[in-house]
């Protein structure tokens, strides 16, 4: 792979036949739509309409996507366009207008990282290898199968758009604070729905209906927030909302922690302080045991690790102290009532022991004699894994799983070569200390569930990724493409990351 560049891949160029190209194609295209419906040939003209002030300011992109696709997750498929979700439209469309914008020569040549290799990895574990060991599934299900395979590239495409217009390390805080502002709006929604806030359930029924928000009004204290598993929801894409929500507020949290360590002024570190209390109570109201421990788990790791945070966690304490009379009061019912569901007559939660039943006398039996290539994507009829280890077996057995340890084995190598060369501390040592914090967390959450696929987390994971990469570029890395590390002298975590 190529070095990255400091100047040049930010230099506008000429305007190419690819342009020309394009605007034939968008004609077409429109003609086409509008022989369909005149909503559907409005989204061609939105386009163009949605590039215009990208033009000006490419960096638009990124923060429209990572604002809007968490909070337009849980609507349901087709309510635009038929198989999309609406998140995905907006991926699409907004990704869309990037291209424009590049083909029309106000972005410089794309760049390539590590990324690009690690996603090759997961792509090949998570979807080539079992349709290629599989070929039936695909032929059986054609469009089915065609989501099966394209869903990972979405993730992608946030890297690639984040990488393509972001060139500036002044450009990187306003993104983390999109992204803690999107999580606000879930935060309050939820507390909202863990309230019973009236007209709450009006919002839910017309924009976000599911058969599993309506439960949690009806029977169950848990928050979903506007995160969903749509009833009929397989094995391949989607989980339950309250770990969904959960976990996408979770890492939202370690976001806005490593933004705290960031800001420079009162007022704003005193925001983001209210914001983390308000993130750290949604996320224990959806009750997520696996969002629970995992990030007990990091947290415990910066603690031990990273001596100079210790002061964010003693000024984390009177928030704490707060929730907790919080929950005690306010939301003691619904804490009571998730408890004694959970623990009857064992210290092991019941939605744990549940998942070991599943694994031990329905999944693995299942498994057992395709152990090698596993089952295949069609074959694969669970409502849910419950594991995304799991997950990959049962798709292509222990070569999709051993293709998804290359892609884990690489990822860790890189976070802790970049980690060695440029410390914890500054902007780019605290980037990629959370990269890094975010990616062992997501691996330890993939134990009971998809947590790798969730929209939502999976998109602020992958622009956390290129935030840091952008960072340590800018910072004066040098290669950021996995490279020999030159670690700076005394080389611990901690130096002068920038």
């Amino acid at each position: 792979m190529t070095t990255l560049p400091a100047d040049a891949a930010s230099q506008p160029r000429p305007l190419t036949r690819g342009a020309l190209l394009f605007v034939v194609l968008y004609a077409l295209l429109t003609t086409l739509l509008l022989t369909r419906s005149a909503l559907l040939a409005l989204l061609p003209i939105s386009l163009v309409i949605l590039t215009v002030p990208l033009l000006r300011n490419p960096r638009l992109a990124p923060a429209l996507l990572l604002f809007f696709v968490p909070l337009l997750s849980g609507m349901p498929r087709g309510v635009i366009v038929p198989i999309l979700r609406t998140n995905e439209l907006v991926l699409i469309f907004i990704f869309a207008a990037f291209l424009l914008v590049r083909l029309l020569g106000k972005l410089g040549r794309p760049q390539t990282t590590f990324l690009d290799k690690a996603f090759l990895l997961f792509l090949l574990a998570r979807s080539v290898l079992p349709l290629l060991v599989h070929p039936v599934s695909f032929a059986a299900n054609p469009t089915g199968m065609a989501k099966f395979f394209l869903a990972p590239v979405q993730y992608y495409l946030v890297y690639r758009l984040i990488l393509g217009t972001v060139h500036r390390r002044e450009d990187i805080l306003p993104l983390m604070r999109v992204m803690v502002a999107s999580a606000v709006i879930i935060a309050v929604v939820g507390l909202m729905q863990a309230s019973r806030f009236p007209g709450i359930g009006q919002l839910y029924s017309l924009y976000y209906p599911s058969a599993e928000t309506a439960y949690t009004f009806m029977h169950s204290p848990r928050v979903t927030s506007l995160f969903h598993a749509p009833a009929g929801g397989t094995v391949r894409f989607h989980g339950g909302g309250w770990n969904v929500c959960g976990f996408y507020l979770s890492q939202a949290l370690l976001v806005t922690v490593a933004l705290h360590r960031l800001e420079k002024g009162r007022l704003a570190k005193g925001v983001l302080t209210g914001v983390a209390g308000l993130l750290a109570l949604v996320t224990f109201l959806t009750f997520s045991f696996t969002t629970l421990i995992s990030l007990g788990v990091v947290l415990a790791y910066l603690g031990h690790r990273q001596k100079r945070l210790g002061r964010y966690f003693l000024l984390a304490a009177p928030v704490a102290l707060l929730l907790v009379l919080l929950i005690a009061t306010v939301f003691r019912q619904a804490l009571e009532e998730r408890l004694s569901l959970q623990f009857v007559g064992t210290l092991i939660p019941m939605t744990f022991l549940a998942r070991i039943e599943f694994w031990t006398q329905r999944a693995l039996p299942e498994i057992a004699h395709y152990l090698i290539l596993g089952l295949g994507p069609a074959r694969v009829d669970w409502i849910a894994a419950e594991s995304y280890y799991l997950f990959v077996v049962a798709n292509c057995g222990l070569i999709g799983l051993t293709g998804l340890m290359a892609f884990i084995v690489y990822m860790w190598r890189q976070w802790k070569r970049l980690l060695r060369k440029h410390g914890t501390s500054g902007l780019t040592g605290t980037l990629l200390l959370l990269s890094f914090i975010m990616f062992v967390q997501t691996l330890i959450a993939n134990t009971t569930g998809q947590y790798f696929e969730y929209s939502g987390t999976s998109e602020m994971l992958w622009a956390i990724w290129t935030l840091a990469l952008v960072a340590a570029r800018s910072a004066g890395a040098g290669s950021v493409d996995g490279g020999p590390a030159h670690p700076t002298r005394g080389g611990p975590p901690g130096g002068n990351g920038g």
